[in-house]
């Protein structure tokens, strides 16, 4: 009895999240920071709206100056009332002004993820909640292709509930890969880095970082806009670590052709903000390793027509036990027309630092009625304990664009004989909202 009252009221407190979010916290943070100063109605699909479209973008698809972009364009959408222009007016003709005079760009976002399992060990529901406060100040800006922004994100993700988060559920079903990035960590420090770009050939980063946002990158590699599987945010094929102390760089050999490597603290941690982090680089002196070859037609990996190959190597790490490992990452992306992103990527890997021995991924994501996305996705691979079998996972998305700041994605997954299931080699599903 007790416990059939402890689900009706976690139940209850979830139903509570979604309608306050929405109604409240919606139209003014979901899908972050968008619109602009509306001094006219005449913005058309795909322009800005605060004049982010000017920024310089190097890194991911999830790298902030990505992330203002994108949501900075004005999106063709469900409901297009005219009280949310009227609600945003004030905000984005000062976010407009802002980086007019001083080239600062402000964005913020929160994301709500609820999950349901048809199998579980412990908990088959799972809630959590990211918010999300990011910044880029260009300082340096010349005409011969210089360019410096001191980059900032502040971060709180947090569950929601009493159970297990979703970054967890996927594994309580026996999965060898998590169903989401959804985590709990409190506050957390994940950007504070300068990126410089000169003579717009050579690139470099230095600070606190995501390592995810540079390395072994494809053009829907969002964990928060596209796939939610960790087959396909990062690569579970290499020990990519979290947020902390790091350096990357690159350079355009030739037209499209570009070399990339970095240097990344393994034992870095977004909770430790500035100074541990700075004291874990320097005097654990565990290090994760990566140097790319890629050919880019477009300088930009959003634009889809990427291939490239990359080698890694992280040191051992006392503090999980892991043994010096290695490995290779291939990938290739292809935009076909201009609604059609395709991706294949193949890893393998050698050592205990990686989550998967071997893994194999192919998708594509196909734009609807100018607003909506549809993704499918496939993944196959094994973990490396090598006595477990191979899992095969699906997955399949649909982003509804219900207003320039509120979007819905409701996402399923299938994995099929889950490699670390002991009782029952059969399918599991992951039901996403």
């Amino acid at each position: 009895m007790a416990e059939s009252k402890n689900k009706q009221a976690c139940l209850m407190r979830n139903v509570f999240y979604y309608i306050f979010t929405i109604l409240l916290i919606g139209p003014n943070v979901l899908c972050a920071q968008k619109i602009n100063d509306y001094k006219s109605d005449t913005i058309v699909v795909g322009g800005s709206k605060s004049g982010y479209d000017e920024l310089d973008v190097k890194g991911g698809a999830r790298s902030v100056n990505a992330e203002l972009k994108s949501d900075d364009e004005h999106k063709e959408v469900l409901i297009n009332k005219n009280y949310y222009k009227k609600l945003f007016k004030g905000i984005y003709g000062l976010k407009n002004k802002l980086f007019t005079k001083y080239r600062l760009a402000i964005g913020m976002d929160y994301m709500l993820l609820n999950q349901f399992a048809s199998f579980s060990y412990s908990d088959r529901q799972a809630s959590s909640g990211i918010y999300r406060l990011f910044s880029s100040w260009q300082l340096v800006d010349s005409q011969n292709g210089n360019f410096g922004y001191f980059i900032f994100k502040l971060e709180n993700r947090h569950n929601i509930g009493t159970g297990v988060t979703p970054r967890n559920l996927g594994y309580e079903a026996g999965a060898a890969l998590s169903t989401a990035s959804f985590k709990d960590f409190g506050w957390g420090l994940t950007n504070f880095y300068w990126k410089q770009s000169i003579i717009d050939k050579y690139f470099f980063a230095v600070g606190i970082m995501d390592p995810g946002d540079w390395i072994d990158l494809y053009p829907l590699l969002n964990p928060f806009k596209n796939y939610l599987n960790e087959a396909f945010f990062n690569n579970p094929a290499m020990p990519i670590p979290n947020q902390g102390l790091g350096l990357a760089a690159s350079i355009d050999i030739v037209s499209g052709l570009y070399a990339a490597g970095g240097i990344h603290d393994a034992n870095g941690q977004p909770q430790y903000f500035l100074f541990k982090n700075f004291e874990s680089f320097f005097t654990t002196s565990e290090y994760f390793f990566w140097a790319e070859l890629g050919w880019n037609k477009s300088k930009s990996i959003l634009e889809g027509q990427t291939i490239h190959l990359t080698y890694w190597y992280q040191d051992a790490r006392e503090e999980t036990g892991s043994e010096v490992s290695r490995g290779l990452c291939f990938s290739a992306s292809r935009k076909f027309g201009k609604r059609y992103t395709s991706f294949f990527r193949a890893a393998i890997s050698e050592g205990n630092a990686a989550l998967m021995h071997h893994l194999l991924i192919g998708g594509v994501q196909i734009e609807m009625y100018s607003r909506d996305n549809l993704g499918l996705g496939v993944h196959w691979g094994g973990p490396v304990d090598r006595s477990k079998p191979n899992q095969l996972g699906l997955e399949a998305y649909y982003s509804f664009q219900i207003t320039q700041n509120l979007n819905i994605t409701p996402d399923i997954q299938l994995n099929i004989n889950p490699s670390f299931n002991e009782e029952k080699k059969c399918d599991r599903n992951i039901l996403n909202l």
